[in-house]
């Protein structure tokens, strides 16, 4: 079975590892994306002339930035990160523009080239030395996630993502005319039923989390069209559409020379818990809103099924911290912060052999004390 990483853990283990490393970058360069969207219609009107160039330099600098630091601190973040800066763009012109048509194109491709070209250029020097271990993929053949793992995963922000897009159905057939839903009726029964045949092909094939996935990314695409949905709305179904897709992507395809798929799913997963945990905050305060329309029956289910998912997410932290302690590769080692004392008591098995770790132990103090500069131990 593939891991699934859990943030927490890397700290417990003293870890200081890529995927850690990379999520304060990200939080910036979707902050980025966020401010591109948001900030499409302000005209500028009453902004000085040296505030009005000073905002886009500073726009494409920090974006350049912060999309082009992914690559170096994840190599498994940059191309999903990378399209979004790209949909945040294309997104804010539609939005600026209204009308798809060759300058809207053209001013498209343009900024999306600044901003791709801006975040190589800031780090050439390392893409130019780098050497990937996995730099193609292919399709996967062995277990796939059953639909118990995906739940036991995902299954708080399910339970949002699932509220929050009920509450938007509701919200848009309050404006919907009788009338324009005749109209929808027979081709929504025509999608409705390839739908389900396409969602029964890939139960029938093994792919158990497309059951959960499938009819979600279909609902959050369908919220997404709408005219007069707010982009506050229209950001955060992007973000719960992307973060669903991951999860079937990663069912289907896997980083040719992965062990199993382990670094294919938990490093797909953490971006799947970054984007869901942005979207779920505010599926959470949008739902939550709404709650004094509902009936009190409905209205206290929702309430005690949120708060007992939140308890059993929160103490699972707790919990799964003495099982990770317990589960060390020396038991008995002293509980301190050091992360290299339990390398006097552990012992590491190869090919039958039995090494003691503690003369690597010695080995690496000596280099630490010896060795003039700053050193790197592989």
């Amino acid at each position: 079975q593939p891991i699934t990483e859990f943030p927490f853990f890397t700290f417990l283990y003293a870890d200081l590892h890529a995927h850690m490393i990379v999520l304060s970058s990200v939080m910036v360069a979707l902050a980025w994306a966020a401010s591109v969207v948001l900030s499409a219609r302000d005209d500028g009107a009453g902004q000085g002339a040296r505030r009005r160039w000073i905002e886009p330099v500073a726009l494409w600098l920090v974006g350049g930035l912060a999309f082009g630091v992914i690559a170096p601190s994840n190599l498994s973040d940059y191309q999903t990160y990378w399209m979004l800066g790209c949909v945040a763009i294309v997104y804010a012109r539609l939005r600026k523009h209204e009308a798809i048509d060759l300058k809207f194109i053209v001013a498209v491709v343009w900024r999306c080239a600044l901003l791709i070209g801006l975040a190589v250029l800031f780090f050439k020097p390392y893409s130019t030395w780098r050497g990937e271990g996995y730099g193609s993929v292919e399709v996967w053949k062995g277990d796939k996630t059953d639909i118990s793992s995906y739940l036991t995963v995902h299954g708080l922000f399910l339970f949002l993502i699932v509220s929050f897009l009920i509450v938007e159905t509701r919200r848009w057939m309050q404006k919907t005319k009788v009338d324009e839903v005749r109209e929808w009726v027979r081709p929504g029964l025509f999608a409705i039923l390839a739908f389900a045949a396409l969602v029964t092909e890939l139960m029938l094939l093994g792919y158990s989390a497309a059951i959960i996935a499938t009819p979600l990314i279909a609902w959050t695409g369908l919220l997404m069209i709408r005219r007069d949905v707010e982009p506050e709305r229209r950001a955060a179904l992007g973000l719960m559409g992307l973060g669903l897709l991951l999860t079937l992507v990663v069912e289907i395809v896997v980083a040719k020379g992965d062990i199993g798929r382990m670094n294919t799913v938990f490093k797909f997963y953490l971006q799947v818990w970054t984007f869901f945990s942005i979207a779920g905050g505010a599926a959470l305060a949008w739902a939550w809103a709404q709650l004094p329309e509902w009936r009190p029956v409905n209205r206290d289910v929702w309430r005690f099924a949120l708060g007992l998912l939140v308890v059993g997410a929160a103490s699972y932290t707790v919990l799964a911290t003495s099982a990770k302690v317990k589960d060390g590769m020396a038991p008995d080692a002293p509980r301190t912060l050091d992360g290299m004392t339990y390398m006097n008591y552990a012992t590491y098995a190869d090919q039958g052999q039995d090494i003691d770790l503690k003369w690597d132990y010695d080995a690496i103090r000596w280099m630490q004390d010896h060795v003039i500069g700053s050193t790197v131990i592989v």
